[in-house]
């Protein structure tokens, strides 16, 4: 899809502002406070998820609810999952005007989420990415996320350009990814050190299966560690403080092409089949813990 280039992105932080002294509220930085201004990005939020009456949405750090106001408009259902309980009063008054708002207070990277088809959140930037990680044990169908511009990009990135990772990786074996929409930091009040941006992930079938995802992101993490590195140099007894001879068979099973390869340069499924030949090895040499002592 074209980056969306419409230029509603011009600040009007007086609402926003008038709104925070009205409800006693200083923003926290340190917890990635910072609030879009321009009612019209949150609309077009919205839009990206294409929400219907239908739809469970989530929408995790509500803040003042500018975008959970907007949301309740369209969905049948909102959860707005909010840690910060000096915004109680402005989610509170938003919930006597719209019945299908439900407020779960509480620190989103540790309580369990309730059921949804669709997420739509301004995350805080300070605790974007492992939201993200979060988000993707869950089943849904789109999410509409902004966050860092960087992160955002990683999100998309393809094999071998950069920025590509272990959560592009993660994010593309079981959904397609796309960035939308370029937020500049002076979109937000108070405004972040970086820039932002808009992406939506749509979940698809698991593009190739795994023999565990909890093995599956470990091998990631620890290829990853050594991206710039040939598979065949990061995967060595060594490095693994495995035998010798286990470590000849895992590369035999991954075979040659994917061996000579840089870490950054080989795609998701080639990472499923170098996890399946670690596993299997690790399985036939009576090590069934489904971890690696990386």
């Amino acid at each position: 899809m074209k980056m969306d280039t419409n230029d509603d992105t011009r600040s009007t932080t007086y609402g926003i502002r008038h709104t925070l002294k009205k409800c006693k509220i200083s923003p926290n930085t340190e917890l990635g406070q910072h609030f879009i201004t321009n009612p019209n990005l949150l609309r077009r939020e919205v839009e990206y998820a294409n929400i219907s009456n239908n739809d469970v949405v989530l929408e995790i750090g509500s803040g003042i609810g500018n975008l959970t106001e907007l949301l309740a408009q369209k969905a049948k259902l909102v959860i707005a999952i909010e840690k910060d309980l000096q915004f109680k009063k402005c989610l509170s008054n938003l919930q006597k005007n719209f019945d299908n708002i439900k407020v779960v207070y509480g620190d989103a990277l540790e309580i369990s989420f309730p059921s949804f088809n669709k997420a739509v959140s301004n995350l805080p930037f300070k605790i974007a990415l492992p939201l993200i990680f979060k988000l993707l044990n869950y089943n849904f169908d789109v999410a509409v996320i902004l966050c860092q511009k960087r992160l955002a990009q990683r999100m998309c990135a393809p094999t071998g350009q950069r920025g590509y990772c272990r959560l592009s990786v993660s994010i593309q074996r079981i959904a397609d990814a796309e960035m939308l929409k370029l937020v500049p930091k002076s979109a937000f009040y108070p405004p972040p050190e970086v820039d932002g941006a808009i992406a939506r992930i749509k979940k698809t079938p698991p593009k190739f299966t795994v023999p565990s995802e909890e093995f599956f992101r470990e091998v990631l993490k620890f290829m990853f560690y050594q991206r710039d590195r040939p598979v065949q140099t990061v995967l060595t007894p060594k490095n693994l403080r495995l035998p010798k001879q286990l470590l000849s068979s895992v590369l035999s099973r991954t075979g040659a092409k994917i061996n000579r390869k840089m870490v950054y340069e080989v795609t998701p499924r080639q990472f499923g089949a170098i996890t399946w030949a670690l596993w299997k090895e690790l399985k036939a040499a009576k090590e069934t813990t489904g971890k690696i002592n990386f």
